[in-house]
């Protein structure tokens, strides 16, 4: 069981190590910034879309771990553990775009 859960923050880590930089120069590329103000402490522009690479990783592992554990254990019941999830995962990603 822990085999599947270090492989899926691995992965989580590695996407997020990917898809942050990325979303932070295409942020920077089409001018995407938080300005400064005199509510907010920071003096320069800030991207603004670091959240949804890091949302990504984390639906990306949370989906991707019952398969694993299917996998591991060499039957089905980690795979239909994980379906019942997919309506919290699509939750928090409406929540996330909203």
């Amino acid at each position: 069981m822990i085999l599947p859960a270090a492989t899926a923050t691995a992965g989580a880590f590695g996407l997020a190590l990917i898809l942050i930089p990325t979303i932070r120069r295409l942020a920077h590329r089409f001018k995407w910034y938080d300005l400064p103000n005199k509510r907010k402490i920071h003096t320069g522009l800030i991207p603004r879309l670091g959240g949804p690479g890091m949302h990504l990783s984390f639906v990306a592992a949370a989906l991707l771990t019952p398969p694993l554990v299917a996998l591991v254990s060499g039957g089905g019941a980690g795979l239909r553990y994980g379906l019942r999830y997919i309506p919290f995962f699509l939750g928090i990603t409406l929540f996330h775009v909203v």
